[in-house]
């Protein structure tokens, strides 16, 4: 469906349709359409905008990239169908290891997701490059890429159901998520949470990451400190305050 540009919520309707489309090219699954409708409902609560207690989350995690020895982003087929370019080319600022990891997978749908990535020029891991297990995860998810979360120290990890978060700090990795709900199981057990729309924090956090590549690692040490509680304390009354 054409969505008009000057349509006042262009912005969420073109990104409900790319959804859509990678719903029917194979890379997004039911269930995740269901999980964008809900994060929509959250984003309309935010004005459908980037706050300031975002960008802090954004720098924050930014400097936590670029300190890590070995940082990794998981992408999941709602990631892939809305900003698998804009990941490839944060994976360019920094080493970045993307890494790809479903809760619904299939031989086919992990290679298209994949696909998608080199297709942008980028590359991932996924587990059938050397399998580990991630203790604390019931599902599907707790097949992992030795090479790539089996090894990593920070952990990028959006849209993604609160065990999978709960387990990656439990295996010792520090970890940050973007979600749009603040009261989400992710979101609460995450070191770092942006609260804002993935389409709109992903090219954000590649410029963080580019801005601060300068700074000597004190200063990145400073900016990588986050008060986690502070902030979703923020996005929740952001929401609450607004409608009032």
């Amino acid at each position: 469906m054409p969505v008009r540009t000057d349509h006042p919520r262009h912005a969420s309707l073109s990104t409900r349709e790319r959804l859509i489309r990678a719903h029917e090219g194979g890379i997004v699954s039911t269930a995740g359409l269901i999980a964008h409708g809900r994060g929509e409902a959250f984003d309309y609560l935010l004005g459908e905008y980037t706050h300031d207690f975002a960008i802090d989350a954004i720098e924050a995690m930014a400097a936590n990239i670029a300190l890590a020895r070995h940082p990794v982003f998981v992408v999941n087929g709602n990631v892939a169908g809305l900003v698998a370019e804009d990941v490839v080319a944060l994976s360019r600022e920094a080493p970045l290891h993307i890494e790809v990891n479903l809760f619904t997978p299939s031989v086919m749908r992990t290679q298209s997701i994949v696909e998608l990535i080199e297709g942008f020029g980028g590359t991932a891991h996924t587990p059938g490059d050397g399998m580990t297990t991630l203790p604390g995860v019931s599902s599907s998810r707790s097949s992992i890429s030795v090479s790539g979360l089996g090894s990593a120290d920070f952990v990028v990890a959006p849209l993604q159901d609160g065990d999978m978060v709960h387990a990656l700090k439990k295996a010792g990795m520090k970890t940050a998520t973007i979600d749009l709900n603040p009261l989400s199981r992710s979101a609460q057990d995450a070191d770092i949470t942006v609260v804002d729309n993935i389409t709109r924090a992903l090219p954000l956090i590649r410029d963080a990451v580019r801005f601060l590549k300068e700074r000597t690692n004190e200063e990145l040490e400073e900016i990588s400190r986050f008060d986690n509680e502070g902030a979703l304390q923020e996005a929740h009354r952001s929401m609450t305050e607004r409608y009032r």
